[in-house]
């Protein structure tokens, strides 16, 4: 863990829409980490919802003095609840986690390997569970070292346009100055692409850190043309 580290050090920043039925499993995933409440901060940017997300919210804030509920005053998509979220963190490390996934504890490692390398962006393991619990590992890379974003997608393919496979350095993130794209669909992979881009050190976390849930009615499968 951090514990020789007093403040604050990682965000895991989390957009909600209607996430009334996923968002306890979320939340309680990332209080199942072996970290000090002090040492992490949990943002749950609201956009808006008309079920019972905020007070589901509500009651973990009341519990955990380390989570924030922000609320958005218009629904803006992910992408403007992001940003959001990472304009008030004041940690050193940015992990977007989605309101129907899971934090593992390989997030650990990776911050782990962030603070000891100096890396912008770890690359994180991730693995899929269907809605009846089928888990889909996925091939663990095998390499080592420190690669720029473009050498690591060049060599290795490690490819994953989505940002909650990522970990992310603030300070790297203020320096790129690339936010999402806002009120659009599919702006992660603009956000990544950019950000793989412009990474000068990266490494690969083989320890799976991240849990994507398949939900059959996420924008990812509910595509219009529109």
């Amino acid at each position: 863990g951090f514990l020789y580290m007093s403040k604050i050090i990682a965000y895991f920043i989390i957009p909600a829409y209607n996430a009334s039925k996923t968002i306890d499993r979320c939340l309680d995933s990332s209080y199942k980490l072996s970290l000090n409440e002090n040492e992490y901060e949990v943002i749950v940017i609201d956009d808006c919802s008309v079920d019972n997300t905020v007070d589901v919210v509500e009651k973990y804030a009341s519990e955990h003095t380390n989570m924030t509920l922000l609320r958005q005053l218009e629904n803006h998509r992910q992408g403007a609840a992001r940003n959001r979220g990472v304009s008030v963190s004041k940690g050193k490390y940015i992990v977007y986690v989605d309101s129907d996934d899971e934090i593992a504890e390989g997030v650990i490692y990776a911050l782990q390997l962030a603070e000891a390398n100096e890396l912008d962006m770890v690359a994180m393991h991730y693995y899929n569970v269907d809605e009846i619990g089928n888990i889909t590992e996925h091939e663990r890379i095998t390499i080592n070292g420190i690669y720029s974003g473009v050498e690591l997608q060049t060599n290795h393919a490690y490819w994953c346009t989505g940002p909650v496979a990522y970990l992310y350095r603030k300070s790297f993130l203020e320096k790129v100055n690339h936010p999402f794209v806002e009120d659009v669909l599919f702006e992660d992979s603009d956000y990544v692409t950019v950000h793989l881009y412009r990474a000068e050190r990266m490494m690969y976390s083989a320890q799976s850190a991240y849990c994507v849930h398949y939900n059959a009615t996420s924008t990812t499968h509910s595509t219009t043309y529109k």
